[in-house]
């Protein structure tokens, strides 16, 4: 898909987080770029004239000025990358400005008040690179997700997407399949032309390989899933059970306030840790109790949201609390109860540096519930870091089960990329089947284009504008 880049406006954003910062970046995209950024720089060397050519691919100190007002309004570095060498594929230009959002944002205001120029909708200079022909749409959705990376692995997955490994892979499945249709729309064609004969068997051997490897992929797909989605653990317990201590070693950090008054926390945590290699939501909530104060009643309340997006939950047990499930199942209603009982649950008895041995067995023992005997039940003291590793274990055994993690080469990563792949496979099966029965090419055709445009969207060969935009809109403006 080519794009010629002089059929779109120059847009312009600011491509830095928000807050202070040694460098802030705006970028300009688009045929006006050059033009824009001559009106407003000053270099150093020209002292107060305007400079009127800069080279492609060089850097130039000087000073945004606004040429109405003769006023520098900060002293930057410009860059500019002459179309097609450049992200986007168009004329880009960035300016490095002092990291200040006030500043950034009236070199904006400024580089506004020029013709044809205008601020970058979400994602737009990524789609523009697409659109442009500088990376398909599977390399364009690994930059979301290198950004939004939230552990080595899931990044190191990303980089791998954003380098072409998931676009080799399609695209090799696609030749294949696209050679078997291409010699049976020959045959269809040119009927009465000598068309080379390609043995049944050798068109047969591409179209199972394409199988084979799109079921491999499709398979890569839990494991993928889990590296890039990762899983949600959210600690529950009566207040003062010890949540925010075990909060606080698993991240081993000193992120959650922690203190012997109950009811501490007022409101959820949320933090992430790698467990080999998967992203781990961990969140803090307030204690589980029934209260007539209005900020407790919130905290609750947002506790019990938690739950029901929570994965694996850590139910914390204070072995110094005469309390038990039974107590704690009467704090919420039945649908809630319902939800925490069908979740994977790890029972953490809690603060073990307090009592004797004997006491901690005839605590446990007291704990038998039909609840606790379909799951699993551990002991910590965060404060003598008793426990706290078997329980890091426990979770990992929970979150990666059998699952045989990095065995292959190239993961599926996104959903949309799942969907595509079956809807792929499921009409090469059909055109397989067909054409073992030998039924006629033109049938088998008909699924071998449906299997190839599927495909196509994962790549962007046949990708709808719905689909662009759902993919884009999820960007942040500036990349």
């Amino acid at each position: 898909m080519k794009i010629i880049s002089s059929q779109f406006e120059t847009i312009v954003a600011i491509v830095t987080p928000s807050g202070e910062g040694a460098i802030g970046i705006i970028r300009l995209s688009g045929e006006k770029s050059l033009e824009i950024i001559k009106q407003i720089f000053v270099s150093n060397n020209l002292k107060s004239k305007f400079l009127k050519k800069i080279k492609s691919n060089y850097l130039y100190l000087g000073w945004i000025r606004d040429s109405k007002t003769l006023l520098n309004l900060d002293q930057v570095m410009v860059s500019y990358m002459q179309s097609p060498h450049s992200f986007t594929g168009e004329d880009v230009v960035e300016i490095f400005a002092h990291g200040n959002r006030i500043i950034l944002q009236r070199i904006v205001k400024l580089i506004l008040r020029q013709n044809f120029v205008r601020i970058a909708e979400p994602g737009e200079f990524t789609k523009r690179a697409f659109l442009n022909g500088k990376m398909d749409l599977s390399q364009a959705e690994s930059v979301i997700d290198l950004i939004q990376a939230q552990t080595e692995k899931s990044s190191e997955l990303a980089l791998e997407q954003l380098e072409g490994g998931l676009s080799n892979k399609i695209r090799s499945i696609y030749n294949h399949i696209l050679y078997v249709l291409g010699y049976f729309e020959a045959t269809f064609d040119f009927v009465d032309d000598d068309i080379p004969v390609i043995p049944q068997k050798e068109l047969f051997s591409k179209l199972q390989n394409a199988k084979r490897n799109i079921e491999k992929l499709l398979n890569s797909a839990e494991q993928g899933m889990l590296y890039k989605q990762g899983v949600k653990v959210v600690l529950i317990g009566f207040p003062n059970a010890g949540k925010s201590s075990l909060f606080n070693i698993l991240l081993q950090s000193e992120r959650a306030i922690v203190s012997a008054i109950p009811g501490t926390t007022r409101d959820t945590l949320r933090e992430y840790i790698d467990i080999r290699g998967v992203p781990v939501e961990l969140t803090d909530t307030a204690g589980i109790t029934k209260s007539e104060n209005l900020v407790e009643k919130e905290g609750v309340r947002r506790s019990i949201l938690a739950l029901k997006t929570a994965d694996i939950i850590l139910f914390l047990l204070d072995v110094t609390d005469s309390r038990n499930i039974d107590d704690f199942r009467k704090e919420l209603n039945k649908e809630m109860w319902d939800l925490v009982q069908n979740k994977k649950i790890v029972f953490v008895v809690t603060k073990i540096d307090k009592i004797k041995n004997t006491q901690l067995n005839i605590f446990i023992k007291k704990l038998q519930h039909p609840l606790i005997k379909k799951n699993l039940i551990t002991q910590v003291s965060v404060k003598e870091e008793i426990g706290v590793n078997k329980l890091h274990k426990i979770l990992e055994d929970v979150i990666i089960g059998n699952k045989n993690l990095g065995t292959e080469d190239v993961l599926i990563t996104n959903q949309r990329h799942q969907q595509s792949l079956k809807k792929s496979l499921e009409h090469l099966s059909l055109g397989i089947k067909a054409f073992k029965k030998d039924m006629v090419l033109d049938l088998v055709a008909i699924d071998l284009k449906v299997s190839l445009e599927a495909l196509g969207e994962i790549t962007g060969e046949t990708v709808s504008d719905e689909i662009l935009h759902n993919i884009f809109s999820r960007f942040c403006v500036g990349k």
